[in-house]
């Protein structure tokens, strides 16, 4: 959940297809798949347009799904020190107001969003760690995000991630935390596979995550 400063290169694409479960109080949302498609534009922008196929499940109701809130964004990676110096991005993104439809199915938000969002990685002998903040403005709320990850190399092929997640209201009230690992595995220069798990540690019941799982694929051209 955590972004870190990376970008794909010029002229390359990248496409991450993932599904995810994650368990609230109001229930079970499914993203089944969630599509993710990043487009290099020189060496330190990315160009990004995200949109899930969302079931929600939950309140004793029949399972409704559909199309999930659109995301688009522009990463901007400012500062580069290079594989083992610091890096600093700021990537700007939108979630626009879903269809009448599916907000009335409870898999679309009704409000559109915007997240100003700053990364930034840094090494630290063999282990990496990369940290976001950022502030989210919707129609009806806004608050903070915060984010922090470490990763290291289990082998040559495959990363061990650990991360610890947060979300604010705007007086920094109510904050939701959620922890959690997993791996990136390489499967050769063009796909990578990977997976998480995490559960919340903080937080008012009904405005925490308490469950979620992720499992999905990149591939890169």
């Amino acid at each position: 959940m955590t972004d870190d400063p990376g970008t794909p290169g010029n002229g390359h694409v990248e496409l991450n297809l993932s599904f995810a479960a994650e368990r609230s109080f109001g229930g079970t949302d499914y993203d089944a798949p969630r599509a993710d498609l990043n487009l290099g534009v020189g060496p330190r922008m990315q160009l990004k347009a995200e949109m899930p196929w969302r079931v929600a499940a939950g309140g004793g109701a029949r399972a409704k799904a559909g199309l999930g809130n659109l995301n688009v964004g522009v990463k901007l990676r400012f500062v580069d020190g290079g594989e083992r110096g610091m890096a600093v991005s700021t990537y700007p993104q939108v979630s626009f107001a879903g269809s009448r439809g599916a907000v009335a199915r409870g898999v679309a938000d009704a409000e559109t969003s915007v997240l100003l969002p700053v990364e930034v990685a840094w090494a630290v002998g063999p282990v990496h760690l990369n940290a976001d903040a950022g502030w989210e403005q919707a129609e009806g709320a806004s608050g903070f995000i915060f984010g922090l990850a470490v990763s290291r190399l289990a082998r040559p092929w495959l990363e061990l991630l650990g991360e610890c997640h947060a979300e604010a209201g705007a007086e920094l009230d109510g904050v939701g935390t959620l922890c959690g690992g997993g791996g990136r595995a390489q499967l050769g220069p063009l796909v990578t596979l990977l997976a998480a798990f995490g559960w919340g540690v903080s937080g008012p019941e009904d405005r925490r995550l308490d469950r979620r799982i992720y499992a999905g694929v990149q591939l890169r051209r």
